[in-house]
């Protein structure tokens, strides 16, 4: 059996990886969030999340939801009560992490703010994923696209009109969803240490920074090509970037290697010497007026042969290609399904789905998916059990709302 063709699931009491015996509260919603907490899940973590009754309301505006809460147990209960208050504190007892994702004041409403918890659960880490993670959130809605455009990244986005351009992808939260991981498991490596847990901080807006050096670093020095480019709407060097051919599909290519520029211009049939004042013996060093000219020469000739007899040529000739395919044809990429990177997980409402796998592997302590995403408080009763609580107690809470 290929492996494209296996169900990659196991059962949750089966839980391995590097993660396994640590117990994860997820108090997240949106995309940052739980996409961390699954990653926890998939290396091992036994994820319980909290839910209000009725469910998460994001399951049913993003469909990465299904994904993104794969792996983890689903408890419903309602946090602006004191009895879903006090029924997270007797799990906080048992647990070694918690990640939330509510703005400085609701957590502190909620009572789920660091100060409030620490003096009570002292080993606990507490990682705590914002929108900008100051008080800027009380004036800032934390959407991941006002995040991007007001920490410049919109700027960086080559499109087909003047002005920012927003590429409709949630980088500040799957950034934020990576450092908010790295921050709770190194937190958890100084507990180990100490014995003593600790609060963890990041925000859509720090990841977004983080990943974002190369831009800074050429916003405070810029280079010859980042002023050439800077302010276009095509800023991006035309010997670096995306062309259609012939049968309407793109390539990208990318001449940083030394003399990739020279067999590019060969292979095409372009004279470097013509545009000195873009090409001056570096890698797209420039100015912006012959670099838009060069860009116009090259995308005639792009359009002279259908995408992969290009592609076959170019790396023939030493030039670094790529296709630009569709979103989601990756799933059947040969690399992918070689890495294993591509899973396919039963779900017992819409039946098998190909999702991403797990993308640092480990030799000893391999993670898994142990199971599709729950229903909305599927390991209520299990759960409450686990903490002593009888059958009539939990028909009290549910006809409190509580649960």
């Amino acid at each position: 059996m290929s492996n494209q063709d296996r169900i990659i699931a196991e059962p949750a009491n089966r839980r391995s990886g590097p993660l396994k015996g640590l117990t994860v509260i997820d108090l997240t919603w949106g995309a940052a969030g739980p996409l961390a907490a699954m990653f926890m899940a998939d290396y091992g973590a036994d994820v319980i999340k909290i839910e209000p009754p009725g469910g998460d309301p994001f399951r049913a505006i993003l469909p990465a939801y299904t994904v993104w809460q794969r792996g983890k147990k689903s408890i419903t209960l309602n946090l602006k009560s004191g009895a879903g208050r006090h029924l997270l504190h007797r799990l906080l007892e048992r647990a070694d992490v918690m990640v939330e994702s509510f703005a400085p004041d609701a957590a502190r409403r909620l009572g789920i703010d660091y100060p409030s918890l620490a003096a009570h659960f002292p080993r606990l880490v507490c990682c705590s994923i914002r929108g900008y993670g100051d008080e800027r959130d009380h004036e800032h809605p934390g959407y991941d696209a006002l995040v991007q455009a007001h920490a410049g990244l919109f700027g960086e986005q080559g499109g087909i009109r003047e002005g920012p351009v927003f590429s409709y992808y949630p980088l500040a939260s799957y950034a934020a969803a990576y450092l908010a991981l790295i921050g709770a498991m190194s937190a958890l490596h100084v507990r180990h240490h100490t014995g003593a847990g600790q609060q963890v901080e990041t925000s859509l807006y720090d990841g977004v920074l983080a990943h974002f050096a190369l831009q800074l670093s050429q916003a405070e020095k810029p280079t010859a090509s980042f002023r050439a480019y800077r302010g276009s709407k095509r800023h991006v060097p035309p010997s670096v970037d995306s062309y259609q051919c012939a049968d309407g599909r793109y390539l990208h290519i990318h001449t940083g290697a030394k003399g990739a520029f020279e067999r590019l211009c060969e292979l095409v049939g372009i004279d470097p010497g013509e545009f000195p004042g873009y090409y001056k013996g570096r890698h797209f060093v420039g100015d912006r007026e012959q670099g838009e000219r060069f860009r116009r020469e090259l995308a005639q000739r792009f359009r002279t042969r259908p995408m992969m007899r290009w592609v076959e040529a170019l790396r023939d000739a030493d030039v670094a290609v790529g296709p630009c395919l569709e979103a989601g044809v990756g799933f059947e990429d040969e690399q992918a399904l070689a890495m294993e990177m591509i899973a396919q997980v039963e779900d017992p409402k819409l039946g098998v789905l190909r999702e991403l796998g797990l993308p640092i592997k480990y030799a000893s302590t391999p993670g898994a998916i142990t199971c599709s995403a729950p229903e909305p408080g599927a390991d209520t009763e299990t759960i409450l059990a686990a903490l002593g609580i009888g059958r009539d107690e939990m028909a009290a809470l549910r006809i409190q709302a509580v649960i």
